[in-house]
């Protein structure tokens, strides 16, 4: 029997920054009696002048919001994703942009049309106030995007990392598998997705997630094509991955006990007439840039399908939400 469709209503928007800086790039997470946000502030959306990660808190249900810390490496800190590292408490992983020296003694042109490098920092805290030093997590130019845990004893910890390739272009990029004992050290496990060069933009943004016991799943942005949903079963070194007639920015996902759910910048706006629909997907993502949206759809990981479910009062510069299920 067809499974009941999912039905959303919005019950509230609170804000919860207004200080006229670009509040972005936003992670959520509910840790030990209170949820935990954290996010990018900055001048802009771009990686100059660069921001910084701010961490807030509050109880659940979620009302007056406390500062917690801040993370500044000195370069452009961004992207935070909050995840429980076990004994080691709450954890925190983010991606830094540094801008790249310049070397005189390179004559090979390997890496001169980069001007910065990506180094994926991590840190941790045992009461999420008081949180240690940041560290170098991984390679530079692996960003470990998103992490979910195994269940399995000792527990595994798995991460998505792109990566930026030799450093020429974003068209370089790849999404990679990694795995780890306590969320801090990590090793090479799979290739998810191989370089695919010939494209504007790779794809980019994987969020990963354990869809049950055995089966891994990762979402993976790609600018002007459909999402792709990719799964995976032990030992996750090959990957079944399907290309969706949907374009869905910074994705996130939440299980919920009436199914999953996934979030991020969508393009809404539906072809109007017969002539419209009939045109490459990519012509009408291209018609429709102008008009994102946060959005909201049920996700069904044996289709593999999304369904539209809720847009959320959003325009502009709108993207990369956060989840919880309480």
């Amino acid at each position: 029997a067809r499974k009941a469709r999912m039905h959303l209503h919005l019950e509230d928007v609170v804000t919860v920054s207004d200080t006229g800086y670009h509040c972005a790039f936003t992670s959520l997470f509910a840790w030990r009696g209170h949820l935990y946000l954290a996010y990018r502030t900055a001048q802009t959306h771009g990686i100059y002048p660069p921001g910084n990660i701010i961490l807030l808190r509050s109880t659940m249900p979620p009302t007056l919001w406390e500062y917690c810390t801040f993370f500044n490496t000195g370069g452009d800190d961004r992207d935070p994703k909050l995840f429980d590292a076990g004994a080691y408490g709450l954890g925190l992983l983010w991606g830094t942009y540094y801008p790249r020296w310049p070397n005189p003694w390179d004559n090979t042109g390997s890496l001169q049309s980069k001007t910065t490098d990506l180094l994926s920092h991590i840190a941790w805290s045992r009461d999420g106030k008081i949180w240690s030093c940041n560290y170098q997590n991984y390679r530079p130019g692996y960003w470990l995007w998103s992490v979910c845990t195994a269940d399995t004893k000792p527990p595994t910890y798995y991460a998505a990392a792109y990566h930026f390739g030799g450093g020429f272009a974003d068209t370089s990029h790849s999404i990679h598998l990694l795995d780890s004992p306590n969320g801090l050290d990590w090793s090479a496990v799979s290739l998810i997705l191989g370089e695919r060069h010939g494209k504007t933009f790779a794809p980019s943004e994987p969020a990963l997630c354990t869809i049950n016991k055995r089966m891994l799943g990762c979402i993976i942005r790609q600018e002007d094509e459909g999402v792709l949903l990719a799964t995976a079963a032990p030992p996750y070194t090959a990957w079944d991955i399907t290309a969706l007639q949907a374009r869905v920015h910074a994705p996130a996902v939440v299980n919920t006990t009436y199914g999953w759910i996934l979030a991020g910048r969508g393009f809404h706006r539906q072809p109007q007439t017969e002539a419209q629909r009939k045109k490459p997907l990519r012509v009408q993502i291209a018609e429709a840039r102008n008009d994102p949206s946060m959005d909201l759809w049920a996700l069904d990981w044996k289709q593999p399908a999304i369904e539209p479910l809720l847009t959320l009062p959003s325009w502009g510069d709108c993207s990369y939400p956060g989840l919880v299920w309480d």
